[in-house]
């Protein structure tokens, strides 16, 4: 009598077990998926906002979007962009 309970618990355990596993998987396949999402809007929302920000610059630089001045400027902004995170990483490694 007592090994028919026995057996029962561990397979309660067992059940108990995957099924947390289960649960586990499931919720960190869910998290991947709309981690993926924001992360791909925060990149879209960025963008956007840089664009924006590029157009009101070269406006007050007097290179308003459809002037020849307008790409050039783009060009430059976005040198200078980079040469700015280059600075930043490599702070952030010390290497400065």
């Amino acid at each position: 009598m007592m090994r028919a309970r026995s057996g029962g618990r561990q397979s309660l355990d067992r059940a108990l077990v995957w099924g947390a596993g289960a649960l586990f998987i499931a919720v960190n396949v869910w998290a991947a998926m709309v981690g993926r999402e924001l992360q791909q809007e925060f990149e879209l929302k960025s963008e956007q906002e840089m664009m924006a920000e590029d157009r009101a610059v070269c406006e007050r630089l007097f290179a308003p979007p459809g002037s020849e001045r307008f790409l050039p400027c783009i060009v430059e902004l976005d040198w200078v962009r980079q040469h700015a995170r280059q600075r930043s990483d490599a702070q952030d490694l010390d290497l400065l």
